[in-house]
């Protein structure tokens, strides 16, 4: 929810596999709270100890040039084990952006040219202003935490809502319908 008083700043690394264990978890917390919190995804790849990672941050920054992001990171986290072991990764992130229906071509462009890279040294720069030193951190306003589990989510952003007096989701007795929620990628 862009106008939300509870903002979820998530700094991950794509070749973490640390960060795609508690990938259900995150899902959960988006598709339980987006009506009511923002979600903000910050590339944070550890390159000293992951050198795929900035390459993976890229290819899912040119994923988001068309409106693509998510489901890229989706697949890069599905197909984790395929991509950070290979000696040609720059192929199977072309071949994602095919199974997708991305423009390849521009796609490729995008990925060789490294036109999004500011904005992932962007991410790190502002991670490390926030003394992000390890890979999920997650920050819940200002609150910091690693690695939620799904409860462990409710209870953060559920506390969160309160303390933003937002008030609670009330199930609906008719018909309700459908919200379109937006979650940014910067």
């Amino acid at each position: 929810k862009l106008d939300s008083p509870v903002v979820v700043r998530l700094y991950s690394d794509f070749q973490c596999p640390a960060c795609r264990a508690v990938e259900p978890a995150l899902q959960h917390a988006i598709e339980t709270f987006k009506d009511r919190v923002k979600f903000i995804w910050k590339d944070f790849p550890l390159e000293t100890i992951h050198p795929l990672a900035r390459a993976s941050a890229n290819a899912a920054r040119c994923a988001d040039v068309q409106g693509k992001f998510w489901d890229y990171h989706d697949i890069l986290y599905s197909s984790q084990n395929e991509w950070s072991s290979s000696k040609d990764s720059q192929s199977l992130f072309l071949r994602y952006a095919n199974t997708l229906g991305l423009d390849v071509n521009k796609f490729q462009t995008c990925l060789t040219n490294k036109e999004q890279d500011r904005s992932v040294t962007a991410n790190v720069t502002e991670g490390y202003a926030n003394r992000v030193d390890r890979t999920p951190t997650v920050f819940i306003n200002q609150k910091r935490y690693y690695g939620l589990t799904a409860a462990e989510w409710d209870t953060a952003l559920t506390k969160a809502l309160q303390e933003a007096n937002v008030p609670p989701v009330v199930p609906a007795t008719t018909t309700t319908p459908v919200v379109t929620t937006t979650m940014e990628v910067m």
